[in-house]
């Protein structure tokens, strides 16, 4: 009498090409999610701002880490460029003609969060989460609301801006700048000093150069304000003493529209 054969044989290829797809689809999701949080900006600074806008309304919601606090900034007016507008560090800008801006913190960052795959944002996903958890955590009375209305003066406007994203790191440096605008366009140099004296930064000169030179930050020492205003700016490094009068020298070039979002 024929033994019958075990078909275990034929089962096993199979089970082994299944394994692998489900490996597959798990490395793929660990190491999407190793991008995402890699690419975060929630740990890069002591703040985390993000512009949120229905197209009607519009505010910056600011996130202050070490104190565990946030700063709603209301604009009563329209926005257009929102970095040339603001002139301030933005780390995400969120449009989404759905949201209800009259909601509390915590209840705006949850459809912020919730509805981040269908709204226009470059808002990252885990610095979504992280904005929505830490909007729960946060007591309301550690929530400062701020408004800039129609016509407000320039100095006014800079007073509210410093009061909110002032690094307090840049400013206890206390490294001046000078900013050289080596281009041909006017007030951009102004625009750029504006950025940075609203994180802490000590501008100390303001001139138009005649050599054409690539964006850049000269700095001869290391330190936290030559890193993040290369953060802020994205403009490189370059570890040289420019020979001026200032500790750091920021070269505005004619590269700086495809480098800097200011």
């Amino acid at each position: 009498m024929r033994k019958k054969k075990k078909d275990g044989k034929n089962t096993t290829p199979a089970i082994i090409f299944f394994s692998l797809i489900i490996c597959a689809i798990l490395a793929s999701v660990l190491i999407n999610a190793l991008l995402i949080i890699k690419s975060s900006k929630f740990g890069s600074g002591p703040t985390f701002s993000i512009f949120i806008s229905n197209n009607k309304q519009n505010e910056i919601v600011t996130f202050h880490k070490d104190s565990n606090s946030i700063s709603v900034l209301k604009i009563d007016e329209r926005v257009g460029d929102v970095h040339k507008f603001a002139e301030v560090p933005l780390d995400a800008v969120y449009y989404s003609s759905n949201l209800d801006l009259g909601k509390s913190v915590a209840g705006l960052t949850s459809d912020v969060f919730f509805k981040i795959t269908t709204s226009q944002n470059n808002l990252n996903t885990y610095d979504g989460l992280r904005i929505f958890l830490m909007a729960k955590t946060v007591s309301p009375k550690d929530i400062k609301t701020k408004e800039i209305v129609r016509n407000l003066q320039e100095s006014q406007r800079d007073e509210i801006f410093t009061s909110i994203f002032q690094d307090s790191r840049i400013s206890e440096e206390g490294k001046t700048v000078q900013i050289i605008n080596n281009t041909d366009e006017q007030g951009v140099g102004n625009r750029f000093s504006r950025i940075i004296s609203n994180i802490g930064g000590n501008v100390i000169l303001v001139s138009t150069g005649e050599e054409k030179a690539k964006s850049s930050i000269y700095s001869s020492e290391d330190s936290y304000s030559e890193k993040r205003l290369s953060e802020v700016l994205n403009f490189p490094i370059v570890k040289s003493k420019f020979g001026g009068i200032a500790d750091i020298t920021v070269i505005i070039g004619e590269d700086y529209n495809s480098l800097s979002k200011y």
